[in-house]
């Protein structure tokens, strides 16, 4: 009966392919079903970091600074750009110009312009054209003109009272 056996029970419809084959499909499903979940993980990171690129983006409106702190603001850079401003050359230049008969009273700086107005006082006419030619000849100063002189007589001792525009050069 021992030889029969296998011809009175059905076939085992199992075999060891058939077992082989489901599990690799199963294997393979489970391979894909990870990678879809990173897919998607990276793709919700993706959006979120979109959005917050759109909004980086987004131009916010800058909130007006009031006119008492703009008139501050335009004061603080005036000073700054007087301290920064190099009046050396200047200074030396009307220095190096001066004379005993001629006595400087302002000295009127325009940094905006790169002007300047020196008002003063000379002793006598000649002393005044000396000090103007001697101005005309520094090289700091470009464009020396007198602008405005007038007589002054005070007891016994007569002056002549002038203004002087220049340009500065540098």
């Amino acid at each position: 009966m021992n030889s029969m056996t296998h011809y009175l029970f059905p076939a085992v419809r199992l075999s060891w392919r058939l077992l082989g084959f489901a599990a690799g499909i199963v294997l393979l499903t489970a391979y894909l079903m990870l990678q879809c979940q990173e897919l998607s993980e990276q793709a919700r990171q993706m959006e979120v970091l979109g959005d917050r690129l759109g909004a980086a983006q987004i131009h916010r409106p800058v909130p007006k600074k009031s006119k008492t702190a703009q008139e501050e603001q335009k004061r603080w850079a005036a000073l700054k750009a007087e301290r920064e401003f190099s009046w050396q050359f200047v200074f030396a230049a009307v220095e190096e110009a001066g004379s005993d008969d001629v006595e400087l009273l302002e000295l009127l700086p325009d940094k905006a312009g790169r002007r300047i107005v020196l008002r003063g006082e000379a002793r006598d006419q000649v002393s005044l054209l000396a000090f103007i030619d001697a101005l005309d000849e520094q090289e700091a100063l470009d464009k020396v003109h007198l602008t405005h002189q007038i007589k002054k007589k005070r007891e016994r001792l007569e002056t002549i009272s002038f203004e002087v525009k220049a340009s500065m050069k540098r």
